[in-house]
């Protein structure tokens, strides 16, 4: 069952189960409009003579006579046929409700999108949190009833309806049509796959104990013990106790199988953030120093600034100032104040994305903005300690960054990081600081699709090639930017294709909470670009070649839905995700282009 992806099986059985529920529903309204004499040479079809309001109001009563025929019987059969009577209405009622739920539109939107553009307004929340947060057009209703609701509810009508036909069946107490178990079959299967893609989350390997509610128990055992009086008394017989030696191993690999990626709080029934779990979890090990190395190092590096000292980051910095000048044939501004833009610019972006600042840039000049650089990288990829539980230096780097940009007075900081830097500073830096931002902070996408709309630059939409858009997590799930990105895109190109798993459904890498820095390539780059040395002991070297083996089967699962819908390129706006994706499709052999969004639509500027 592990291996089941079920909304994949939703997405196959999605056409199949709308095509022979055609079918069922065609018949029953012919057999109802027309008369059928059968004889033994051939049927004969005979237009009942009734007019539209009689078929529309003979529909409504083949509910109501069952109901007000039992009602007016004995108990048992008000008990029984009156309460079935009023479950296969409320079923029938629900029937429309049902594939308006948010799961189902993604299916509809795979294969008919203006279909699911049309019907988005009128999507019906998955669960009781997410309807709370965003009642939408149906109110308040949706704080309970929601899909969950309407899925428990549809079930039990269903289920009984099937039982009660199995039952008279078998003790021949009625003539049961074949069609009425099909109709019964097939909506019980919508219920269910649909129902179970919205709530299984596929794990980022095929193994068990990975399961997000598994990798929550270890951290729920400590708070058991240390907080509540049943654990203290019980321990382990109230699933309670403490990390204890030998259990170090497995609960420093469930930590790292976590990427923040937001997909628990989407797929569970109470909308419960089980990463956020996790990150307690990698906290407990950080304070007890069992945090992995390459991290840890990375975190001391960025929150004592000594990243600034290293001759690999003053290198990459300063090729770096070479190439703006290079690009725009004039000196960059540098540590301006009063800017509109300061363009955000970390270690990470010169690793593994330096052309998409670049690329930013050149869109900055040509729309004639007032903008600046910092004058440093502002970190490593900031804040390393939020991917080891660190709140301390996460609150210590993010105040840093506050003060250098604050220092500047720019309007705006822009970004080309679509990864957990955007998030942190975005929405979570007021909170971690106590302090409110008098500047506003964008992804470079969100930038460039208002210039677009204003005028200030203007792009040619001549890409022959498919592109697809791959949705970072942080920067969609987490950050609800989906529509943006691909207007972004469509600047450049008619043929953008859409990835079956996307939005708020899309896969993650595999790279994000810091476990890019924790592959071979991570480790790589870190040791070549910036002169890092790594020692690690044998157990963490198996703990890494596992863990190394963990990401590169998401990255390849997502590398292979990209080749699915036959895109020439995938586009994307996260260094990580460039860099798990590119290493994806390279190791599979495919000849599909992985680039920033910002570097491909940069060069169909006009």
């Amino acid at each position: 069952m592990s291996n089941v992806d079920f909304l994949e099986f939703a997405y196959s059985f999605f056409i199949p189960s709308l095509i022979i529920g055609a079918i069922l529903i065609f018949y029953r309204l012919f057999r109802y409009i027309f008369f059928v004499r059968r004889y033994p040479a051939k049927p004969v079809f005979r237009w009942r003579k009734i007019g539209g309001g009689h078929i529309v109001g003979g529909f409504i009563m083949t509910f109501l006579r069952p109901i007000v025929f039992a009602a007016s019987r004995s108990f048992e059969t008000i008990i029984t046929d009156f309460a079935a009577g009023l479950a296969i209405m409320h079923i029938a009622g629900l029937i429309p409700l049902i594939f308006l739920l948010s799961q189902h539109l993604a299916c509809i939107e795979v294969y008919a999108p203006w279909l699911a553009a049309i019907l988005w307004p009128l999507a019906i929340p998955l669960n009781m949190t997410t309807g709370f947060l965003g009642a939408g057009i149906w109110g308040p209703l949706t704080v309970v009833l929601n899909g969950d609701v309407l899925f428990v509810l549809a079930l039990i009508g269903v289920c009984y309806k099937l039982g009660d036909h199995i039952y008279r069946a078998a003790a021949r107490m009625a003539h049961i049509r074949l069609g009425d178990f099909l109709a019964l079959l097939l909506l019980l299967g919508i219920l269910l796959t649909g129902f179970l893609s919205a709530h299984h989350l596929p794990s980022m390997v095929p193994v068990w104990v990975y399961r997000t509610v598994n990798k929550a128990e270890e951290y729920r055992r400590l708070y058991r013990r240390s907080t509540t009086v049943i654990g203290r008394l019980l321990g382990p017989l109230a699933r309670a106790g403490l990390i204890k030696p030998k259990d170090v191993d497995r609960v420093l690999k469930i930590a790292y199988r976590c990427t923040y990626c937001g997909t628990c709080y989407q797929y569970c029934t109470l909308g419960i953030y089980s990463g956020a779990l996790v990150e307690a979890l990698r906290e407990v090990l950080d304070n007890l120093g069992l945090s992995p190395t390459v991290l840890k190092t990375l975190k001391e590096l960025e929150v004592t600034e000594k990243y600034l000292e290293l001759d690999g980051v003053k290198s990459l910095w300063n090729t770096f100032l070479d190439n703006v000048k290079k690009t725009i044939g004039k000196d960059p501004p540098i540590g301006k104040e009063g800017a509109n833009v300061c363009l955000l610019v970390t270690v990470m972006d010169l690793l593994i994305t330096e052309d998409a600042i670049l690329s930013m840039i050149k869109i900055l000049e040509k729309a004639g903005e007032n903008w600046t650089l910092p004058s440093r990288p502002l970190g490593i990829r900031p804040p390393i300690g939020y991917t080891v539980g660190d709140r301390g230096a996460t609150a210590k780097v993010l105040a840093g960054i506050h003060g250098e940009v604050s220092r500047l007075r720019p309007k705006r900081v822009v970004t080309t990081d679509g990864g957990y830097t955007y998030t942190m500073l975005r929405f979570e830096m007021p909170y971690i600081i106590n302090v409110e931002p008098d500047y506003e902070i964008l992804h470079a996408v969100e930038l460039v699709y208002e210039y677009d709309r204003e005028k200030k630059v203007k792009f040619v939409r001549k890409e022959p090639l498919y592109v697809a858009w791959h949705d970072p997590c942080q920067m969609g799930k987490r950050a609800g930017l989906f529509k943006i990105p691909r207007e972004v895109v469509k600047l450049a190109t008619p043929y953008l294709v859409e990835l079956k798993r996307k939005k708020i459904f899309s896969r993650c890498c595999g790279g994000g909470a810091g476990l890019y820095f924790l592959t071979r390539g991570g480790i790589s780059i870190l040791s070549e670009k910036l002169g890092l040395q790594f020692k690690f002991t044998e157990k963490e070297l198996d703990f890494l070649r596992e863990l190394e083996e963990d990401v590169r089967h998401l990255a390849y699962t997502r590398a292979d839905d990209i080749a699915k819908v036959r895109a020439d390129l995938v586009t994307t706006a996260c260094p990580e995700c460039i860099a798990m994706l590119s290493m994806a499709v390279g190791a599979k052999g495919l000849t599909i282009g992985v680039r920033h969004v910002i570097s491909y639509v940069s060069e169909y500027m006009i």
